[in-house]
């Protein structure tokens, strides 16, 4: 997404094509821009209803956080999330 300065689900490729290697019951993917902390970055998340849902999955039980700075990009930082079971 920093590459491409996009803030989208398809950038680098379709995410279940991108999470089948992993195997998982259950995925998914929430991702942002423009904001600058992780804390941001779930509140944003919060805010919107997709989002949420995919933060409350109950039968999750692994998460990963990423974060890419790029200064001369307009967002200045990307954030995705995935989690899974």
């Amino acid at each position: 997404m920093a590459k491409a300065e996009k803030v989208n689900h398809l950038v680098g490729g379709d995410f279940r094509v991108r999470i089948v290697r992993a195997h998982p019951r259950l995925a998914a993917e929430n991702v942002a821009a423009g904001v600058l902390s992780c804390a941001e970055a779930i509140k944003e998340w919060d805010l919107s209803a997709g989002h949420r849902e995919n933060l409350q999955m109950t039968d999750a039980r692994r998460v990963g956080v990423a974060v890419v700075s790029r200064p001369s990009s307009p967002y200045r930082k990307f954030w995705a999330m995935i989690i899974t079971d």
